[in-house]
């Protein structure tokens, strides 16, 4: 009997097993209950959950290991599983005595929700009357601490809701508290809104929810059904930072909106925003308030003008003030519990197949959630993920201009013009090491076209400059007058690597015109020249090279291409690694001057001649941050779409989408949701951002600047807004006409650096964890991991000190060599008695995202990934005090 018992129970189990996996091939998620449920269908009773393991029953995963140091939350299971036909009940039921049950342990009870809400100013659901043409009498149970009414007792009540139809109409509510100070919003508050489209049509700023003046969630222009939300001053320096919203508002079910405002200490302030429960991965910062109007809040229409009136209808309106920034759990108004794989993208089709990991992901064909999905396995190259690394580089835009006073220059002016006093790359680089610059980038040739080495290809160089000819020996060298080789030398002593800056345009190479000024250069920009057979390089009288084979190339190329990768080739063969090649996107001459850029041979002769280097911005390894003031985006991502043939490497053609756009690499940009049919992405690829920005309003070292260079910390918030949300740093600090670094510029750099190195040298976080899962955590090496478990998305892990830390800077890595996956996460502390504070928010980390916030002590903090496209990989996390 015993051995009978053996064998139907091993045979039930198997079959369980069977069904386990069947559903987890249809993407239901079952658990051990589910099998206990089958193996009592069948006419028995088995021990589940806490009762002894048997080798051939299922294993399944706990709810959360000791490795993940918190609660993770994974999908429920279908409620009513249709079982398959082995696994129907027999007609004949074994039957099996009734073991001895076996205590099972009481789960351990769910962390208490801590509630962020301080006091409820408005809750109503429209229960209540009108009880006059304008205002509102609440029902029993509504909330309205101050006023409810009609903006122009036009709009239609019923139904338990309020139609507005566009023009002035809205509601709007004032508060009886006066939260506003001056013209300063002091006070942390939730909007919240249920609303669906009323009708067609929508024009410019039609407006769904407006508060005090400086929030806003509203339609950006009549052709985007897609709202954004921001915030924006109207006092100097009118700052207005949106992103755009992951899902357009529904037209035939209620939308919960949440917008969480959040004035923080440095005078600044943040706001986040959920959509039917899930956190939009862009958070919104300003870095000051500002130009408050009045203390109200609108819904279906704009504070300050109030005829941005949208057609809507709401069912329900709060407002309430905080301690925190909101999470679902201080919602006052009922919200749909988050689903990420469908609420959060707002996208179809997201699930599919196994992804291996890659630089390049095709997704032709894709439906835009499979391609958000695929999003999360693209990975750098070795040399991208080590450009990253760096963090800080430095532009030195020095050259003709310098000694023009100009931005610009248009390749007329000779090269006698440059006249420097003397050329000092060894200070340059002294003082771009001491504070903290890993590479440096000269520009070699801007737009006129004068070259700051002895190219053999053209007479527009430094050779002929009196800078060269006044200190050449008899032979006609001038050992100092090469400026590159200098600046190499220099750059090679300092333990900095170097880059080069090319432009494409070259306004001395232009044909000489009729009656125009002589142009410095050979005529070969625009000279509409043919394509022929040309050898790179093309040997010049003279010339000693004896290039090999694998170091040459045959092509056909016009004039002014020939001309410029034969430049390039001089660059990238004479003067040691390269760790960048810059060539700028800007061209003054191409609305009268067209000239084709061979752009893929350019790239393929930098990849040839130096396999290692990063081809920047107008490449296709680094792109343009999409703005000269430095980092823009709440959150920056590196994974991006483009339409065409990825082996060309034409992203800045490529790229599906606009560079300027603050939602660029968003669920909803990445997917293509809004594009048409011959506009979807065909493929994915790793594209990270540099931030471009000059220590000077010119990029050109002018006299009449000196009073206006970036103060210290000015450049301090410009590092924690690029370095810290997932963009390496391109500072500009041109040298002046006597080849130094100015003074000016010098003494704000070293305070700069005094400041970085104060507030990032001393990580606070560092005692030994609990586990080597844990530990992984901070090691300081971005590259081992930790994971809440397989498949998830979600999850928290703890990590403690064994002395209080009191600190003001979280700084979060994930492992990008697994993929950028992270769209938003929250930091809290341990209070003393034992709950925990939600201290800081973000969107996406990247390879780094540094987390001001106030003040804080603590023992204990815990990192909480809120969303992630795919199982995520968090790095490090550090602490630092900056004081």
């Amino acid at each position: 009997m015993e051995h009978a018992l053996a064998v139907s129970m091993e045979s039930l189990f198997a079959r369980a097993k069977k069904f386990f996996l069947l559903n987890q091939k249809r993407k239901a998620t079952s658990s051990l209950a589910s099998i206990c449920m089958l193996v009592l269908v069948a006419g028995g009773l088995v021990a589940c959950g806490g009762g002894s393991s048997t080798s051939d029953r299922p294993s399944l995963p706990p709810a959360a290991s000791a490795g993940n140091s918190g609660t993770t939350s994974g999908q429920a299971g279908d409620s009513n599983p249709q079982l398959p036909s082995e696994l129907a009940p027999t007609s004949t039921p074994v039957p099996v005595p009734v073991p001895v049950p076996v205590p099972v342990p009481a789960p351990a009870p769910a962390p208490a929700l801590v509630s962020h809400v301080d006091k409820v100013l408005l809750k109503v659901t429209f229960s209540g009357s009108f009880t006059s043409v304008l205002g509102y009498t609440p029902a029993t149970g509504e909330v309205i601490d101050g006023s409810v009414a009609k903006l122009t007792g036009g709009e239609d009540y019923k139904d338990v809701s309020v139609t507005t139809a566009g023009g002035a109409q809205g509601i709007v509510f004032v508060p009886r508290t006066h939260l506003v100070t001056g013209s300063d919003l002091t006070t942390p508050v939730l909007l919240e809104a249920l609303v669906k489209r009323g009708g067609a049509g929508i024009a410019a700023l039609d407006t769904i929810i407006s508060a005090f003046g400086g929030i806003y969630f509203r339609y950006p222009n009549a052709s985007n059904a897609v709202p954004q939300y921001g915030m924006f001053a109207y006092a100097a320096p009118y700052y207005d930072t949106s992103s755009t919203a992951s899902t357009p508002v529904s037209t035939n079910a209620y939308d919960h909106l949440a917008m969480s405002y959040i004035p923080t200490a440095d005078g600044g302030a943040s706001l986040t925003v959920h959509i039917n429960g899930c956190l939009q991965s862009d958070a919104i910062k300003i870095p000051k308030r500002s130009g408050v109007i009045e203390n109200a809040v609108m819904f279906g229409n704009d504070v300050q003008v109030k005829n941005r009136g949208a057609k809507l209808v709401f069912a329900g309106v709060a407002v309430s003030t905080l301690t925190a920034a909101a999470e679902p759990q201080d919602f006052q108004l009922k919200a749909p519990e988050c689903n990420p794989s469908a609420a959060t993208l707002g996208l179809p089709g997201a699930m599919g197949e196994a992804i291996p990991l890659a630089q390049t992901v095709m997704v032709s064909g894709d439906l835009p959630g499979r391609i958000v999905e695929k999003s999360a396995y693209v990975i750098p190259s070795r040399s991208q993920y080590e450009w990253q690394a760096q963090g800080l580089t430095a532009f030195l835009h020095y050259g003709m201009n310098t000694f023009l006073n100009k931005e610009w220059s248009f390749g007329f002016e000779p090269a006698s013009q440059f006249n420097p006093m003397d050329v000092d790359p060894d200070q340059w680089m002294k003082v771009l090491k001491r504070n903290g610059f890993k590479t440096a980038i000269l520009v070699v040739k801007h737009h006129e076209g004068f070259v700051l080495f002895p190219s053999r290809y053209t007479r527009h160089s430094v050779k002929n400059s009196p800078w060269w000819t006044a200190n050449a020996d008899a032979s006609g060298v001038n050992p100092k007058g090469n400026v590159v080789r200098q600046f190499v030398d220099a750059a090679n002593a300092n333990g900095m690597k170097v880059g080069f800056y090319v432009s494409p345009a070259d306004g001395a190479q232009i044909k000489n015109a009729h009656g125009e000024a002589a142009r410095q250069g050979e005529e070969r920009f625009a000279n509409g020249s043919a394509k022929k057979s040309v050898t790179i390089p093309t040997l010049v009288d003279g010339d000693n090279r004896t290039p090999i084979a694998a170091r040459t190339t045959t092509l056909q190329a016009d004039d002014y291409n020939a001309y410029f990768m034969n430049v390039l080739y001089e660059l990238l063969t004479e003067y040691g690694p390269v760790g960048e090649v810059w060539f700028d996107g800007a061209n003054p001459y191409g609305a009268e001057y067209a000239q084709n850029y061979q752009v893929k041979d350019w790239y393929a002769l930098v990849r040839q001649l130096q396999p290692e280097t990063v081809i920047a911005v107008n490449g296709p390894d680094v792109r343009w941050v999409g703005s000269e003031s430095g980092a823009f985006r709440a959150s920056e991502w590196s994974t991006h779409a483009f339409r065409g043939d990825p082996t060309e490497l034409l992203k800045s053609d490529n790229l599906s989408g606009d560079s300027t756009d603050r939602a660029l690499g968003s669920a909803r940009a990445i997917g293509g949701a809004d594009l048409p049919p011959e506009k979807k992405p065909t493929y994915l690829s790793w594209w990270p951002a540099e931030a471009d920005v000059s220590i000077r309003p010119g990029w050109f070292w002018s006299a009449g600047q000196d009073s206006q260079v970036k103060s210290a910390s000015k450049l301090f918030s410009l590092y924690e807004d690029s370095v810290g949300r997932n963009a390496v740093l391109l500072l500009n600090v041109p040298p002046n006409r006597s080849g130094k670094l100015a003074d000016p510029d010098v003494i704000e750099l070293d305070k700069f650096g005094s400041m970085v190195r104060a507030a990032y040298t001393n990580n606070l976080l560092t005692a030994k964890q609990s586990s080597p899962a844990l530990d992984a955590l901070v090691d300081g090496n971005p590259e081992s991991d930790w994971t809440p478990g397989e498949k998830k998305t979600t999850g928290s892990v703890d990590l403690t000190s064994p002395a209080a830390i009191t600190f003001n800077r979280v700084v979060l890595q994930e492992n990008i060599l697994k993929g950028q996956r992270i769209e938003s996460v929250s930091v809290s502390a341990r209070q003393a008695d034992g709950t925990w504070k939600e201290v800081a928010t973000a969107g996406a980390i990247g390879y780094k995202r540094i987390m001001p916030l106030d003040t804080t002590t603590t023992t204990a903090v815990r990192v909480t990934i809120k969303s992630a496209r795919a199982q995520p990989y968090l790095g490090s996390v550090e602490l630092y005090l900056n004081p």
